[in-house]
């Protein structure tokens, strides 16, 4: 029942990435690039995001930075081929990069409408520093259904919060977690998210929140204890910066709000109920009856009998689901611009599911009205979007092309019994008894597979550098700074955006290192 989560922040990052302008046009390449391949080229800024956000399996060896490059070059030489095979026409290709426009249309279109807007004074920063010194111990307790954080908060208020979140623990059998794991540190209202903050700012120590509904799950809260602190001249410098990047997101979230609620109330969108009931049965069934790993479209075109309601959302496609000022929407419309895997609530849920899909259907309406205002202002034209659409066509054209060269492999059981006996060490566990090929089978299967996938994906590559010359600048490579950890070589960060869940950049495949 509980989750030990607290609560989400979003993390703000800024990459400031300087680089040195050149004079002499012979030396461009050495300046601003770190690989050179046919008449193509990767940039220092390519390659650093690419690397900073990329697997930490493939940073290997002593030139860590070296090993990274050679994968990337790899991808481009296989995404130039692709280029020249067509590949980039696919119907795959052509859905996802009209997707990808209209989210980095509308990014573009908040960029020049809200965050280039917003100011945040030197007056305001110090008057937020000055309020952190007031912070809360907090306890919290998390439940995703409505009916059962009810139950708890009720009996949470009755017999206090330790005890209950302690019976909770013992009946579902979680010996190893006690109440103390659902204690925060001391957190200041800079900390907290603003919609939580206002519930509980005016609460006493000891004293239960109500439910709050927070990121689609119920909190309820206890103040353990509040203290203050005093504030130096050197807390205003040191947190100076951070302050200023919190109190930005947070005027950037209000004011991006603000924008959308007065762009869209003119369009008076209204969603038709028996239509909505329609798609979300036919939905919940799609889903209900693990389909979810195909494509949604083509199992409506596919519906009989036997699902009673995707036979009804067939036969309804022209139906109205979507009323606004100067059109519609039908379902088919919808569809359409609708990923079902953006609707991630359980379907036995039917209240949240329903809740959840009508969002959606609220975000895909409103992101398609926020790009035709962005196309209006001609901001396609951002040399910005053309570049972050060309990375991600490139990483698309790659994938198209390695599906191609390896879809025909072959694993007989042959080959997989062979592979097994090569490769024993790597089925041996800590206790050194000698693994048997029927418990690793499936494995072995998969590990035969990735091996045989590489080998022909690696022959491809080293044919195409004869078509397309590859040169690594040294030195341009070895100039650039990068972001490594230091207590885990083998750690990770990737980065997503929060509106559609897409990695914030394109990175290398992680299946290059096997």
């Amino acid at each position: 029942m509980g989750h030990n989560v607290f609560c989400k922040f979003l993390m703000i990052l800024s990459l400031a990435i300087v680089f040195n302008g050149c004079k002499k046009k012979e030396n461009k390449f050495a300046t601003d690039s770190v690989a050179q391949i046919g008449e193509h080229r990767i940039t220092k800024r390519e390659f650093q995001l690419n690397y900073e956000f990329g697997f930490a399996h493939l940073k290997k060896g002593q030139n860590r930075k070296l090993a990274y490059l050679e994968n990337m070059i790899s991808e481009k030489l296989l995404s130039l081929e692709g280029y020249r095979l067509g590949l980039n026409k696919t119907e795959r290709i052509q859905n996802l990069e009209k997707q990808l426009m209209e989210e980095l249309l509308v990014e573009e279109l908040f960029f020049k409408e809200v965050n280039e807007k917003i100011k945040i004074s030197p007056r305001e920063i110090k008057e937020a520093i000055s309020k952190s010194n007031v912070s809360f111990k907090l306890r919290y307790w998390i439940e995703p259904n409505l009916k059962e954080a009810e139950a708890v908060n009720s009996l949470i208020r009755e017999k206090g919060f330790t005890e209950v979140v302690q019976e909770i623990i013992e009946i579902n059998n979680e010996v190893n977690r006690g109440s103390d794991n659902f204690e925060t540190d001391y957190l200041s209202w800079l900390d907290i998210p603003q919609e939580l903050f206002k519930d509980i700012k005016d609460l006493e120590v000891g004293e239960i929140s109500k439910l709050i509904l927070f990121e689609e799950v119920y909190l309820t809260l206890q103040i353990v204890d509040i203290k203050k602190g005093i504030l130096s001249d050197w807390d205003y410098k040191n947190t100076y910066k951070r302050v200023e990047q919190i109190l930005f997101s947070r005027k950037l979230k209000q004011e991006t709000r603000r924008y959308v609620t007065q762009f869209m109330e003119p369009k008076n969108v209204v969603t038709k109920a028996t239509t909505f009931n329609i798609l979300a049965r036919a939905l919940a069934e799609w889903k209900m009856d693990s389909l979810s790993g195909n494509n949604f479209q083509k199992d409506i075109e596919q519906a009989g009998d036997i699902k009673p309601a995707l036979q009804k959302l067939k036969d309804n496609l022209e139906t109205t689901l979507i009323n606004f000022e100067k059109g519609h929407w039908t379902l088919e419309d919808f569809i359409t611009h609708f990923d079902p895997a953006s609707v991630k609530t359980d379907p036995s849920d039917k209240g949240r599911f329903k809740g959840d899909l009508n969002h959606q259907i609220a975000m895909r309406i409103g992101n398609w009205f926020l790009a035709e205002e962005a196309l209006a202002k001609g901001l396609e034209k951002s040399t910005k979007i053309e570049n972050e659409l060309d990375a991600w066509r490139d990483k698309w054209v790659y994938e198209e092309m390695r599906q191609q060269l390896t879809a025909d492999i072959q694993i007989s059981e042959k080959t997989v019994h062979e592979y097994f006996d090569d490769n024993l060490a790597r089925y041996k566990t800590s206790n050194k008894a000698q693994p048997e090929f029927k418990d690793y089978k499936d494995n072995a299967r998969q590990d035969a597979y990735i091996e045989n996938r590489q080998l022909i994906l690696n022959k491809k590559v080293q044919a195409l550098k004869n078509e397309y010359p590859v040169r690594i600048n040294r030195i341009s490579l070895d100039s650039i700074s990068v972001i490594d950890f230091e207590k885990s070589r083998w750690a990770n960060l990737l980065l997503y955006k929060s509106g559609s869940g897409r990695q914030a950049v394109p990175v290398a495949d992680p299946a290059w290192s096997f």
